[in-house]
């Protein structure tokens, strides 16, 4: 199964403590660049950045 995320469920897991739920649902989260960048690069030190089962989905157009 391949799952896409936007960036508001990502930060709000994290959030909560509760990053750990996608990956033992999903395992790995297709995202666009941009909510990479948002989650992974400026959310570095933070609970999400240590989960990096991420695939960057490939740009549209």
């Amino acid at each position: 199964m391949i799952v896409v995320s936007n960036a508001s469920p990502l930060v709000s897991l994290a959030a909560i403590g509760r990053f750990d739920l996608l990956q033992a649902l999903y395992g790995t989260i297709e995202i666009p660049q941009a909510v990479h960048h948002e989650v992974v690069i400026l959310g570095l030190g933070r609970m999400g950045r240590s989960w990096t089962n991420f695939r960057i989905a490939p740009a549209s157009g």
